[in-house]
């Protein structure tokens, strides 16, 4: 069921769902859950396969994943300062890992830290403090090849989230407590200047041509944008209670925005700044865009749940379950995998089987009307005047007609889909010996997608067939077995093998 309500000139739409979205399909398969010595605030892609997993001052380390889910480090937080050109601070000192943002070429990760443990730092910031008088902490350079810390330079108090600029040369850091963005020089590691913004600066995204960075302050209701060539500052949007992270489409056309208090998604048109919003419930917090722009993907804290957002229709069209407080994820694009970090202890891996042609028009991809600009039809621009005069292409760039065609898909997945087919394996891995127990390595209500893992688990030599419940859903089905024992070899086979978690099933 859909509930659309207008109010002053904002679309809501509301939606009442479960297990999985509007369609009643699902796509999100947890392929892998990872546990041992992780209390995850942040996971990040580095883009090149390696994921850092930040755990905060419960476990005071970094955990680094390659892409086949294997630990390839524990990075301790404990550093020397004077090892690092800090002639005044002798002895340890320890931080506490936040969020992560990698360089652009994916070779360097910087990690914000809560704050210092050691000599000199008694007056550490928190997550209620604010102000000008809190200790400085730091932020770490890590190499991602030696996975070694190569060098530490100070933020703000209580930096948390950081953002590299696209063209690699610029570090920004929302200072939580001293309520200012730090503007940090990647070449000499330097501040450049430090910009207060407010109380309780969290999320940051930044245009494609680092001119703007866009600031949600998350003790507020409001969303500033900073113009990285004078640093001046702006209120760019008054959107809602408690603006928490934003993400922007690779146009530069839209950015959207969780609203931690509120319960929603929003999406601001930039160029007008029109606002439309989604009502998703859970305290949403960390987002993350996948497939080319086509999917915006949510975790919801306190409702234990992933929120997959279509963004051609803008709707909700899938909830998965997670652990208890997921507040971190990301997207592996190579993969099509979503990583989600809980912070009560785990990472889990989610494969979208959900893969949608990656190339539209831009009024086919979002679905309103003859251009783009319809997505935000009959809403009330918030500051039209002042946008209209500081951005004159908004009622007359030729891009946004119906008639162009927006290549969405990205150089590296071009490169995925050039790479030759390997040849299939003849060699069989799991046989059937006709019996009535299976591996379901799936649950699909939509039978394409239960074809399609077929499909993939018999190229790798798993005798596999779609079967139909009693229910209405389709199964995966590795097998079958004569006895549950043999199912149950199976399962750890298509874990250990496939990464796939799976249970045994006996047909009747």
């Amino acid at each position: 069921m859909r509930l659309r309500i207008y109010i002053t000139g904002v679309f809501i739409v509301v939606t009442g769902l479960s297990v999985w979205g509007g369609n009643g399909d699902t796509t999100l398969i947890l392929k892998k859950t990872l546990r041992g010595g992780l209390s995850p605030k942040s996971v990040v892609h580095n883009g090149n396969g390696l994921f850092f997993a930040q755990n905060m001052m419960y476990n005071h380390t970094i955990s680094v994943y390659d892409q086949h889910y294997n630990l390839r480090k524990t990075i301790s937080d404990r550093v020397k300062l004077s090892e690092f050109g800090y002639a005044d601070k002798n002895g340890s000192y320890r931080g506490a890992p936040v969020e992560c943002a990698f360089s652009p070429d994916g070779k360097y990760a910087y990690v914000s830290n809560y704050f210092m443990e050691g000599e000199g730092y008694s007056n550490p910031g928190c997550d209620e403090c604010y102000g000008k008088d809190f200790d400085e902490s730091y932020i770490y350079k890590i190499n991602t090849s030696s996975l070694a810390i190569e060098s530490v330079f100070p933020a703000g108090s209580v930096p948390k989230y950081v953002s590299v600029t696209p063209d690699g040369k610029k570090l920004l850091v929302s200072n939580w407590s001293s309520g200012d963005i730090s503007i940090i020089d990647l070449n000499t590691e330097k501040l450049i200047k430090k910009v207060n913004a407010g109380r309780f600066p969290r999320g940051i995204s930044i245009d494609s041509e680092s001119k703007y960075a866009y600031i949600a302050i998350m003790g507020s209701t409001i969303i500033k944008r900073l113009n990285l060539t004078d640093y001046s500052s702006e209120k760019f949007c008054d959107i809602g209670k408690g603006p928490r992270h934003l993400c922007i489409d690779s146009k530069d056309s839209v950015l959207y925005v969780s609203l931690n208090s509120d319960g929603d998604i929003a999406a601001i048109r930039i160029k007008d700044r029109a606002v439309r919003k989604l009502h998703i419930g859970g305290t949403p917090r960390s987002m993350t865009i996948g497939n080319d722009d086509r999917y915006l993907y949510v975790v919801n804290y306190s409702s234990a749940q992933i929120t997959k957002v279509d963004l051609k229709s803008f709707s909700v069209v899938e909830k998965a379950e997670t652990a208890k407080n997921p507040i971190g994820i990301t997207y592996d694009e190579r993969n099509n995998e979503v990583w989600v970090a809980c912070y009560s202890g785990c990472l889990m891996v989610y494969e979208d089987l959900d893969q949608p042609e990656t190339k539209y028009t831009l009024a086919e991809y979002f679905n309103f009307g003859p251009a783009v600009d319809d997505l935000f039809s009959g809403i009330t621009r918030i500051f039209p005047d002042k946008t209209a005069a500081s951005n004159p292409a908004s009622g007359s760039e030729n891009i946004l007609k119906s008639s162009t065609t927006v290549a969405l898909k990205t150089e590296k997945k071009k490169e995925a889909e050039a790479k030759e087919i390997k040849e299939v394996k003849t060699e069989k891995v799991i046989v059937s010996s006709g019996g009535n127990y299976f591996a379901i390595t799936g649950s699909f209500k939509n039978e394409a997608n239960a074809k399609r893992q077929v499909d993939n688990l018999k190229k790798k030599g798993y005798a596999c067939e779609v079967i139909d419940n009693s229910n209405g859903f389709h199964y995966a089905a590795v097998g079958g077995f004569n006895s549950k024992e043999e199912a149950t070899e199976a399962l750890s086979t298509l874990k250990s093998k496939e990464n796939l978690e799976a249970w045994v099933w006996q047909k009747k």
